[in-house]
């Protein structure tokens, strides 16, 4: 994270300046009245103008930097060490030198084995209970052992997925302060926008997750408190509020309208899927043999995950009971389920209203696009909140009797305050149902 601090420190400087360059526009603005020649105030009016505008570059240039940085972080243990992409693949291949070549092998190797242990935290942080001794806190929870058998925070934190989740947070934190203040004007937009590119890039790493294997639990379990599908989940409900905020704000492209009628149905899937897959895990807990919702596993891991193979074909293997943690963690998400389905209508009205109806509803109730995609935002933020304590709880950072309490209490701070906020700022010009059939 450390190699981060130089981009930020400079970021910190150019904004700086660029304050201060605003303030001495304004100041020489003020003093125009003052200066008897015109060409001379002139020149020097479009010279500080001429700075402000390449402060202003620069800042955005060093906030893409720090963003590519922070994704190339989060994606690395995906992408560098799968295809052999490097011209020193080849010029290893090519050594006549066998000692030579093997050692330079082992090395490469060493340090490929290296970057997926940081990828996964530690040892003891993101092994899964597959077989011995080692437990997995997904079903057996951390209370059991000891503080100093606990990873600290700074090393669960040194996962470069984490960076990618901070960095979510950290705009959502921004959103909520514009949010209890009122303000909502095009530096509302810009974290918008920046909220839901990052939001793109967490679904596309969590999909990387699944395929690579990295950082998921090897342990299969019954239905949505399985490692796998709590991550397709996460990531499908993520890109569905990511499309909902985008689409119902003033950032939102030409091209994206055109496609309202696949992205809302699809949302609307992963909502109901919200709710649905809590209710049949849980009706599916006490079954000895394949449970009713082993599908959901299977759509996550593929189908040879849940299968073994024997004398008479293939049969499906049956999953062990669901825990008290894990009847736990159902019933939580049950509850975030049937909050999640809130977004389902308005998925169902773009599906079959459009632009049309999205214009109309827009022209009575001027204030309906920052309500309808900041709380979508909350939504956002809140998902990504749940999965850093899924992350937290299965590391063994601490035990789930402390980790929902915190988790409750960065939800009301990342989107229950400032939902509530954007109510009292924007509801004298907003619908709540009626928009609806308008």
């Amino acid at each position: 994270m450390h190699r981060y601090y130089f981009f930020l420190l400079l970021r910190l400087t150019v904004e700086l300046s660029f304050s201060l360059i605003k303030r001495l526009e304004l100041s020489f603005s003020w003093m125009k009245r003052f200066v008897q020649q015109p060409m001379l105030y002139r020149g020097l009016h479009f010279q500080i103008c001429n700075m402000r505008v390449k402060s202003r570059c620069l800042s955005v240039l060093m906030s893409f930097i720090f963003l590519v940085a922070v994704v190339v972080d989060a994606l690395a243990p995906y992408i560098c060490f799968k295809t052999p992409v490097l011209p020193l693949t080849y010029r290893i291949s090519t050594v006549k030198n066998n000692d030579i070549h093997r050692s330079i092998r082992s090395t490469i190797r060493g340090t490929t084995n290296k970057a997926i242990n940081k990828w996964q935290g530690t040892t003891s942080a993101f092994t899964t209970a597959t077989n011995g001794n080692q437990v997995d806190y997904l079903i057996t929870d951390s209370i059991h052992i000891s503080e100093t058998e606990r990873p600290s925070l700074v090393k669960f934190l040194s996962n470069p997925r984490d960076y990618l989740s901070l960095l979510l947070l950290l705009l959502g934190l921004f959103i909520s302060i514009c949010n209890m203040i009122g303000r909502y004007d095009s530096t509302y937009v810009l974290l918008e926008q920046t909220s839901v590119f990052v939001g793109i890039i967490s679904t596309i790493s969590y999909f990387f997750q699944l395929q690579s294997g990295n950082g998921i639990s090897s342990n299969i379990r019954r239905g949505i408190v399985d490692d796998a599908t709590i991550h397709l989940y996460a990531a499908g409900y993520i890109a569905s509020v990511c499309w909902l905020s985008l689409r119902a704000s003033e950032a939102c492209p030409l091209w994206l309208q055109e496609y309202d009628c696949i992205f809302a149905w699809g949302a609307v899937v992963v909502f109901f899927f919200s709710l649905v897959a809590p209710i049949l895990t849980l009706l599916a807990s006490e079954e000895s043999t394949r449970g009713t919702c082993d599908w959901m596993v299977q759509l996550a891991r593929g189908r040879s995950a849940v299968h073994e193979k024997s004398s008479d074909g293939e049969k499906c293997a049956p999953l062990p009971k669901l825990s008290e943690t894990e009847l736990l963690r159902a019933r939580g998400l049950l509850a975030i389920g049937v909050l999640g389905c809130v977004f389902a209508p308005d998925c169902i009205a773009f599906a079959l209203g459009g632009s049309s109806w999205w214009d109309r509803v827009c022209d009575l109730h001027h204030a309906q696009r920052a309500l309808e995609s900041s709380t979508s935002l909350f939504a956002l933020f809140a998902t990504e909140a749940s999965m850093v304590a899924h992350r937290a709880g299965k590391a063994g950072l601490a035990p789930f009797q402390t980790i929902v309490p915190v988790f409750a209490g960065v939800c009301a701070v990342l989107a229950v305050i400032p939902c509530v906020c954007a109510l009292y700022w924007l509801g004298q010009d907003v619908s709540f149902f009626s928009f609806y059939r308008e």
